[in-house]
């Protein structure tokens, strides 16, 4: 998972639809150019915690934005042969949950 959001954080995006990007769009996020334009504004992502179960590793992190935004998110992915097989990530900062 560090390696997926360091990654995104490098706008490596070869790398990240490797480790799994491409199973977490949907609707115009779905292919390759999608999964770049919806991660294009990050400046970088930070890890703020991060569990696993078996397979599935959960934690939250904090997504950097050009425009100066920093919003929360939670996420819960299935990992298989090292890449994110499903999963999502949920914007949290509007709960309350986000940094001060």
């Amino acid at each position: 998972m560090r390696a997926f959001y360091a990654a995104i954080s490098r706008h490596d995006w070869p790398q990240v639809w490797r480790l799994g990007g491409r199973n977490l769009g949907y609707g115009p996020y779905a292919g390759y150019q999608g999964m770049v334009a919806g991660y294009a504004g990050t400046v970088r992502d930070e890890v703020t915690d991060l569990r696993t179960r078996g397979s599935v590793v959960s934690g939250h992190f904090r997504a950097y934005h050009a425009d100066g935004q920093v919003r929360a998110y939670r996420f819960s992915y299935v990992v298989r042969g090292g890449a994110i097989a499903s999963g999502f990530q949920q914007d949290i900062t509007a709960l309350g949950c986000g940094p001060r």
